[in-house]
């Protein structure tokens, strides 16, 4: 499936520097409201927090367009850590 593919090769460079580093993860590619399908693979998997990365949008672009990352720390039961890029 193009999707799948597609997913695959947006996460190739992530599984490299994981692998490299020697750690444990898991790969999974999903179509659908981001939000959700984060939240939900977290809680299938059992995950005891989710770090994810923010964009850097501004506060006005992310209050009219929404954020993936602001979405999951409003809804998921789950602890969330943002990391800001520097």
């Amino acid at each position: 499936e193009v999707n799948q593919h597609v997913g695959n090769e947006a996460l190739a460079p992530g599984a490299a520097l994981l692998e490299a580093a020697g750690a444990s993860f898991e790969r999974e590619v999903r179509t659908g409201y981001a939000k959700y399908a984060l939240i939900d693979i977290a809680e299938c998997y059992g995950c005891e927090a989710i770090i994810m990365s923010a964009r850097g949008s501004s506060a006005v672009r992310s209050a009219l367009l929404g954020s993936v990352s602001q979405g999951i720390l409003h809804s998921s039961k789950i602890p969330v850590t943002i990391v800001h890029h520097a």
